[in-house]
């Protein structure tokens, strides 16, 4: 029989949180940084078979409204931390799964500075920056090869590129490749080229020319 504490944390996810909650493999402890409602985190709470997970957020609504959903937090393997996502501190005996989304690539990179250092080996991540991408890729592809996968989807008309990293994976590079296959890929190249041929700065029109290139 499945208890009525399972069955109130259920969480049916969209789309694009169920993609990014398909990378997961099993590590001990996730956390879902930038939490929100803690949707994508609580999705994984199954009883005691449960990874830990860790909500992290610097609203104090939105910690409050956690920790009602959940009873003020009584159960072990769910803990909520009223913090910034740079603040994070990884427990060198386990290993995490690391999801950075809904918020803009600059803060990303201001996570990753803080977070990539204390990865080990198992250790992976999960980021999709709502805007400077191109930042982020810059980023990325100046530290070691850490990219595993990149994707992109559409949800109620907007994009969401995503990157799985962690250690193993191959250098990033500046404006993608596996990003634009397939139908979503293709997509989102066309949006990209229409958008980008609004602008008139150096940096974009070397973008949309790499984009004709394609």
């Amino acid at each position: 029989m499945v208890s009525p504490m399972m069955n109130s944390f259920k969480v049916k996810l969209s789309e694009r949180l169920a993609t990014f909650a398909s990378f997961y493999r099993n590590q001990d402890i996730i956390w879902d940084i930038g939490c929100d409602h803690g949707h994508l985190g609580l999705s994984f709470f199954k009883g005691e078979s449960s990874p830990e997970i860790h909500l992290v957020d610097p609203a104090a609504p939105v910690i409050k409204k956690l920790k009602e959903k959940i009873n003020h937090s009584y159960i072990p393997m769910i803990q909520i931390f009223h913090q910034e996502g740079q603040e994070i501190k990884l427990n060198p005996e386990s290993s995490h799964f690391i999801f950075i989304a809904g918020m803009g690539g600059l803060e990303i990179i201001d996570i990753l500075r803080r977070v990539l250092p204390q990865l080990r080996l198992g250790d992976e991540l999960l980021i999709s920056p709502h805007n400077k991408v191109l930042d982020v890729r810059s980023y990325l592809g100046e530290l070691a090869p850490l990219l595993l996968n990149e994707g992109v989807l559409s949800e109620g008309g907007i994009w969401y590129p995503y990157f799985h990293l962690g250690h193993g994976g191959r250098v990033i590079s500046q404006y993608g490749d596996q990003i634009f296959e397939g139908e979503s890929g293709r997509g989102y190249r066309e949006h990209l080229l229409e958008k980008l041929s609004r602008h008139r700065d150096e940096e974009s029109l070397r973008y949309l020319n790499f984009l004709k290139a394609r």
